[in-house]
């Protein structure tokens, strides 16, 4: 089965590597912009973007960022000490020096001017707020609503141990026409829904897993939503066709084997758009899954 399968990091997450992205970039603008005047040693104070204790540091911040919840909060102590303390600070009490320097040279310091140094120490305050915003949007991001946490963080939970859940195992398995509509209203749903009863056969242990699912029709497959509740990984059931795609379905009475697949492109968008009329709380899940939810299609096998 073709996939578009989760990531870690969460490359979705255009903002955090944006800041990542300035973090690393910058430091190397100001200093190509300053090379002269690093040479001749008046530097930004302490910070210098190219000594090994700041690219280290620099390193140490994005691996922070970018690990489990844990380090985190060390991610943002990290972000503003090189922000704040040994770029900003730095920069602003030396800058004038700086300038001095450089006029008493009358300019003549290896091709730097006032407007090189300028756009030199612009580019260093600049540096300084990435790093700060990095560390502001790391804090937030783990105060508000945590990055997704790295594989080995997470218990994955089982779904069909939830009560409910198992309840509407059992009775599509007694009786398969009651439990054919579920009432979603409970979970922000608009009312009955179609249900169908989805049984994978687990990657690891080979034995058969059953869920229900809300579903739409596809000429004459069925249409599913792995979307977890808006979870950050994949759900199990759609990790298990990964591994092998061929399935049992059960849409009411009717019980058939089919092959699974991942809609893409104008498909994709076309049954998403489908789907999210039918239960519109997978457009809410969507917004915090920070990967792209798959649609997966059901065709009948033979």
């Amino acid at each position: 089965m073709s996939t578009s399968s989760g990531s870690w990091p969460p490359r979705e997450d255009r903002t955090l590597w944006l800041w990542i992205g300035a973090a690393l970039a910058l430091p190397l603008l100001a200093r190509a912009v300053g090379a002269a005047f690093w040479i001749h040693g008046a530097g930004v104070g302490p910070y210098r973007p190219t000594d090994p204790v700041a690219w280290l540091a620099v390193v140490l911040l994005v691996a922070l960022a970018l690990i489990g919840r844990r380090a985190r909060p060390f991610a943002v102590a990290v972000a503003l000490q090189l922000g704040i303390g040994l770029v900003l600070i730095a920069t602003l009490l030396q800058a004038p020096g700086a300038f001095l320097v450089v006029g008493a040279a009358g300019q003549g310091l290896e091709g730097m001017t006032y407007v090189r140094l300028a756009v030199h120490y612009a580019l260093a305050v600049a540096t300084g707020i990435a790093y700060v915003g990095l560390g502001a949007y790391v804090l937030r991001r783990h105060l508000a609503r945590p990055f997704p946490a790295r594989p080995e963080e997470t218990v994955m939970p089982n779904f069909s141990e939830i009560p409910w859940i198992a309840e509407h195992i059992r009775l599509y398995r007694t009786d398969p026409e009651k439990a054919h509509l579920w009432d979603s209203t409970p979970l922000g749903g608009p009312g009955l829904l179609p249900t169908l009863l989805l049984t994978t056969r687990g990657r690891k242990s080979g034995e058969p897993r059953a869920l229900p699912l809300i579903y739409g029709t596809e000429g004459e497959g069925y249409v599913v939503i792995a979307s977890k509740g808006g979870m950050p990984q994949h759900p199990l059931w759609y990790r298990n066709l990964e591994a092998d795609p061929e399935c049992e379905v059960q849409v009411g009475a009717k019980h058939f084997r089919a092959r699974a697949r991942v809609a893409q492109g104008e498909e994709r968008g076309r049954l998403w758009e489908k789907m999210a009329e039918i239960y519109p709380p997978y457009l809410e899940y969507q917004s915090r899954a920070e990967r792209t939810i798959p649609v997966v299609v059901l065709d009948p096998a033979g």
